[in-house]
């Protein structure tokens, strides 16, 4: 029997591909991906005819009897430069998976393994994270797989492994692992990353509960237990998850009529009780598949619109191939791990601790006689205190080990001396922070969710303040003087045309609290 449309595409793209043994060392794939950005598509009749080496995909060949998939997995010379490079970060980044669903093409659906990166977006002064696929599968048992039997989940994951193996002689070793609420890729990454930390995604979970998924939108106490849900996700430790959750279960009892039965069952007990910021001290990880998320509605919208929607051949030899290349051409050629640049409202928010650094920060000793790490109460938290207390430290203390304070009468107030505190100190064992010009102590923020979204925070910048190693008073006023001379014409893309001969050259007018700037600068520079 001849083989069907489907095959013969399948067959077609194998062909074109560039096969997993082609190049043998890092340098030879990265010229390959230099001659890829200039030369024909995949499939294109110049590249077929000539038989050239500009081949732009390689096809990790999997048996796919063994995991009862139909399905070939994919990835590009760019990205396995990537995978090289996370292979010098043990433990230090996070793998995300996701099948695009709205992405497919009749049965084939495509499936993506990555990692995510740190971005800074100087039109908006703003950090953002970035999704940078590693793996590639078309498939059309989407996201199977099982405890007992293999699907494509397992595919995909072990396709990675292979090919890290096959160029590099070793498999990644991520410290924690991300995806939606999926059985079959919490027992892929299982097995295949036996030592990471397994998280599921915390806005799906946010996103389900508001548009009414488990209880009525309508219901009297609604709001209320959306409130507790955000509570335990910014739990700081897995002890004060633990607290968090037994209490908000005995709240929700009470209210009778078992309305969070469902959401209980589905997302407070093993094993899918892993959507709090305390969850892993991994570096640069939460919660979250948003980047990746990101990047599917970037395919959707204006990298490859409607190419999926062509015949089965176009998605095979044109939209998959120029989708790979394209994601290794427009993303960084070195994924960056540090830390840009640093907003501007970050740098203003530390000023606020810095200063009310005497009512709000305070300094303590780690179990080891030689680290110290700090207290800072958090700019208005909901247990409306106004300087740091050994009271709140004692309730804040016994929450984050898992127990609830004698002193604590009401569900409200335990919800509040959870979130009251954060605790900048050094990084758990076997850890590192991103590098950042704000953070020269290499402090961590436990849990924080913006320490971890992007790898700095107002915290940290004040400790680092106060330290003499930032300061953020000096950062402040550069910025503030880098805008008056863009306004003057004097800087950038704005520089007015030459002054004609023997005119003065403007100046920028003396700002009336120059004087005040000079003060606070030198107030920096003694941490204050």
């Amino acid at each position: 029997m001849p083989p069907s449309g489907t095959q013969l595409a399948a067959q077609q793209m194998d062909a074109a591909a560039l096969p997993l043994a082609g190049p043998p060392s890092g340098t030879q794939l990265a010229a390959q991906q230099t001659a890829a950005a200039v030369g024909p598509l995949v499939g294109s009749s110049s590249s077929t005819a000539s038989g050239s080496t500009l081949r732009r995909v390689i096809n990790v060949p999997m048996d796919c009897a063994r995991y009862d998939t139909e399905g070939m997995c994919f990835t590009g010379p760019m990205q396995v430069q990537w995978i090289g490079q996370l292979l010098q970060r043990p433990q230090q980044f996070v793998l995300h998976a996701d099948g695009k669903h709205k992405l497919h093409h009749g049965r084939w659906v495509l499936m993506t393994l990555g990692t995510h990166y740190l971005r800074y977006d100087a039109a908006r002064d703003q950090l953002s994270t970035s999704f940078a696929p590693l793996m590639y599968l078309m498939s059309k048992q989407v996201e199977s797989g099982s405890e007992v039997h293999l699907g494509s989940a397992n595919m995909l994951i072990d396709a990675l492994n292979v090919l890290a193996v096959k160029v590099f002689g070793q498999e990644l070793e991520p410290g924690a692992c991300v995806s939606d609420h999926c059985d079959a890729y919490r027992n892929a990454f299982k097995i295949g990353f036996p030592n990471a930390e397994l998280l599921q995604c915390w806005p799906h979970i946010s996103r389900k509960f508001q548009e009414g998924e488990y209880v009525s939108t309508t219901w009297e106490h609604f709001d209320e237990a959306k409130g507790d849900l955000y509570a335990l996700h910014l739990a700081r430790s897995p002890e004060m998850w633990d607290l968090l959750v037994a209490e908000c279960g005995k709240r929700w009892d009470k209210w009778g009529g078992g309305k969070m039965n469902t959401f209980w069952n589905s997302n407070c007990i093993a094993p899918w009780n892993n959507w709090h910021m305390g969850r892993a001290d991994v570096v640069f990880c939460t919660p979250s598949q948003n980047a990746q998320e990101s990047w599917h509605r970037d395919i959707l919208r204006s990298k490859i619109p409607g190419m999926f929607r062509g015949s089965t051949e176009t998605v095979f030899m044109t939209a998959l191939p120029q989708l790979i290349i394209m994601d290794g051409i427009f993303m960084p050629t070195v994924l960056p791990f540090s830390v840009p640049a640093i907003p501007k409202a970050m740098l203003v928010k530390a000023l606020y601790y810095i200063n009310n650094q005497e009512t709000h920060v305070r300094i303590f000793q780690e179990e080891r006689a030689d680290q110290y790490s700090y207290y800072v109460l958090k700019k208005d938290n909901e247990y409306g205190a106004k300087t740091i207390t050994p009271k709140l430290i004692e309730l804040f203390e016994a929450a984050r080990g898992g127990e609830k304070h004698k002193r604590i009468k009401d569900h409200a107030t335990l919800l509040a001396v959870c979130d009251a505190l954060h605790v900048v100190g050094p990084p758990a064992e076997g850890q590192s922070v991103l590098p950042c010009e704000g953070n020269p102590c290499g402090f961590d923020c436990k849990a924080c969710k913006a320490f971890k979204q992007v790898g700095i925070c107002s915290h940290v910048l004040t400790i680092n303040h106060m330290l003499l190693r930032f300061n953020v008073r000096f950062q402040l006023k550069s910025i503030q003087t880098n805008a008056l001379l863009k306004k003057a014409g004097l800087m950038g893309n704005n520089r007015k045309a030459p002054v004609p001969a023997l005119q003065r050259e403007p100046q920028v007018e003396p700002d009336s609290s120059d004087e005040e700037a000079e003060r606070l600068e030198l107030l920096g520079q003694q941490g204050k």
